[in-house]
């Protein structure tokens, strides 16, 4: 399934949302009462809810009434994923599926803000790359958790990931948003989908996909948070006639990114930016069948041995970490690819 199966609204009646505050949402699990939007996007309305006989707080999601099915697909996701400790894996917590005036709802657990609302909320100021390194770690393994089970993302972007608790565990952050999940392996060439700024480059010329372009959405993002702004342009316009400009490596300047960094942060941060920076080159390779896999990330020395700010770890995070294993010898290799 692609972002372009999602259709624009019919008619009048289908823009129009019947879930409002103070309302009641009776599940199969629990009944929600709803406090407040969280969110109101082109296709759905995230709202906070309280679970009816508890003072437990959690977030669910309305798809317009003409995406019933949309919401039906994430839940059935969900549910492949239900022998997965989200808690583990990275990834969003769900609790059921549920249906009110012909909309399509999920519940999930209630998260924080989205690293979109933080770059948003500091003036897009560039992340540390320890603060990266432990984001993207997190995100690499809900990555390679859906890719054993023959799925992508398929639609990640900075709203995509939220933190957990800012307060509590500052760097705690989980994926969200499994609506367009799919085996990308097995979709129609040339369907569009991903973010146009965070779309790989087999999606933009219509050539065979793999799992592999969760990591080019991912690799954007990195940069975005090591920048403070995108690092591909979010439009683009394609004169009649002509076709898309393929990418080509030169078109990111890994070193210019360098200097932009240290000139936001005044900072220095040098002994990690070589690895940083291959990690990255091996995220947005252009050929996807060199880009770097989950796993093999998971093993990156960027990943696998940069020391990172233990007051900023959860104790769930530590573990992971220590799950990670490559002899000094695999990280080394993967450290020297495209150097």
């Amino acid at each position: 399934m692609g972002a372009n199966s999602v259709r624009e609204e019919s008619s009048e009646e289908e823009k129009v949302w019947e879930i409002e505050p103070h309302e009641v949402l009776p599940g199969q699990q629990n009944v929600y009462i709803v406090e407040k939007y969280l969110a109101i996007g082109k296709f759905a309305k995230v709202t906070q809810c309280t679970k009816i006989g508890s003072t437990e707080k959690v977030a669910v999601k309305a798809m317009k009434k003409h995406l019933r099915w949309l919401a039906k697909a994430e839940a059935r996701t969900m549910r492949k994923l239900k022998d997965f400790d989200p808690d583990k894996t990275n990834l969003i917590r769900f609790t059921e599926f549920l249906e009110y005036n012909m909309h399509g709802c999920l519940a999930f657990e209630l998260l924080d803000i989205s690293i979109y609302d933080l770059l948003n909320s500091t003036g897009n100021k560039p992340l540390n790359l320890y603060e990266i390194q432990s984001i993207a770690q997190q995100v690499i393994v809900a990555v390679d958790t859906l890719n054993s089970i023959g799925l992508s993302h398929s639609e990640m972007k900075p709203n995509s990931i939220m933190f957990v608790n800012r307060k509590e565990e500052p760097l705690r952050v989980k994926l969200i948003d499994l609506s367009l999940a799919c085996n990308v392996s097995g979709l129609r060439l040339g369907i569009k989908m991903q973010p146009i700024g965070y779309r790989a480059p087999e999606v933009m010329l219509g050539i065979k996909l793999t799992n592999t372009v969760d990591m080019w959405s991912l690799g954007c993002i990195m940069a975005l948070m090591y920048l403070g702004q995108n690092l591909l342009p979010h439009e683009y316009t394609i004169a009649k006639g002509s076709k898309p400009h393929p990418y080509s490596d030169e078109i990111i300047i890994f070193e210019d990114m360098v200097r932009l960094h240290h000139e936001k942060m005044n900072n220095t941060e040098y002994e990690d930016t070589e690895p940083f920076l291959n990690f990255l080159k091996q995220m947005l390779s252009v050929d996807p069948q060199e880009r770097i896999t989950p796993k093999k990330a998971l093993q990156h020395c960027f990943i696998a041995t940069t020391k990172l700010n233990p007051d900023h770890l959860s104790n769930s995070e530590e573990d992971e970490q220590k799950k990670i294993s490559s002899s000094p010898n695999e990280q080394d290799a993967l450290c020297k690819l495209h150097f």
